[in-house]
């Protein structure tokens, strides 16, 4: 009869065993679970803040940045300021049609102009920058000193003289004195077409020649496009073109041919020693302001 009882009071007890350790397990599954939901919780809120979401644009807190992370705020467009009379202010406010800007650059403009020679941009190329140095690659409304504002470039061509002519500004120059021509291939079409533009709008021209080149000296590739009869092409376009719009012109090529002092460098057949080839500048003003009266006309 003990044994009976002692079998039952075992099997009670391990089913008890069998039920806590059940008990245990579920709620060991439980707590892992929820640890799990917190853990993608928390990934979730992560990416939100490095990626930003609709719910948080650019993932910040607040609308302040960081260095990190700098904001660039476009500055708002000034309003337009008023005086009493209702008329725009010339500084700080912004002039409300092209009318009140003309008014304004009219007033700032200076009443007088002064005696002489006015308001003259010469341009040319790597033989006008020899005029006057020997290294500079390029001239950019360079005073002369006698009254003329000059620009050239090395291996200028026909898009730098119009480029020169934009950059400096139409509206301020009355006469256009060009040396160009030497590195155009004996072709004059382009300049016929700009300076019959400039006429039309009222400017002044005064053409230089285009100085002589020595085809013994120069280099196999250089004789493509710099021999001597390309420059006497041009030339004879030039002349032809400044005869029939009574334009004013200056022979380089005769005063280079005839000088004794100025000669074409053995070097490359192409410019002219000495340099500073100041004879030859001489020679060009002194052109240019005899055919230049003080009211900018020719």
């Amino acid at each position: 009869m003990k044994d009976k009882k002692s079998r039952i009071l075992i099997y009670v007890l391990s089913a008890a065993c069998a039920v806590l350790l059940c008990t245990v397990m579920i709620l060991a599954v439980s707590l892992i679970r929820n640890a799990g939901t917190g853990s993608e919780a928390v990934s979730s809120y992560a990416g939100q803040q490095e990626s930003g979401t609709p719910e948080n644009p650019a993932g910040a807190a607040d609308t302040q940045s960081t260095p990190e992370d700098p904001v660039m705020v476009l500055p708002k467009e000034p309003a337009v300021q008023e005086d009493a009379s209702g008329d725009d202010e010339a500084s700080g406010g912004v002039l409300k049609d092209d009318a009140a800007k003309d008014d304004v650059l009219k007033d700032d403009a200076p009443k007088e102009e002064p005696e002489g020679p006015q308001r003259i941009l010469f341009i040319g190329d790597s033989r006008t920058i020899d005029m006057f140095a020997d290294s500079d690659d390029e001239l950019s409304a360079f005073d002369s000193g006698d009254g003329i504002m000059v620009s050239a470039k090395h291996g200028g061509k026909f898009a730098y003289m119009a480029e020169a002519v934009a950059r400096y500004g139409v509206d301020k120059f009355d006469v256009l004195v060009t040396c160009m021509g030497a590195n155009d291939n004996g072709d004059f079409q382009n300049y016929n077409l700009y300076y019959d533009g400039l006429l039309a709008a009222g400017k002044k021209i005064i053409v230089c020649t285009v100085g002589p080149t020595e085809d013994g000296n120069l280099s196999d590739d250089d004789s493509r496009y710099y021999t001597n009869d390309k420059v006497e092409n041009f030339n004879r376009s030039l002349v032809a073109w400044a005869e029939k719009n009574d334009i004013e012109v200056i022979d380089v090529y005769g005063f280079v041919s005839d000088s004794q002092s100025i000669k074409i460098d053995p070097a490359d057949g192409i410019h002219y020693l000495p340099r500073p080839t100041t004879e030859l500048w001489d020679f060009i003003a002194e052109n240019i302001n005899e055919r230049v009266t003080g009211d900018g006309s020719v």
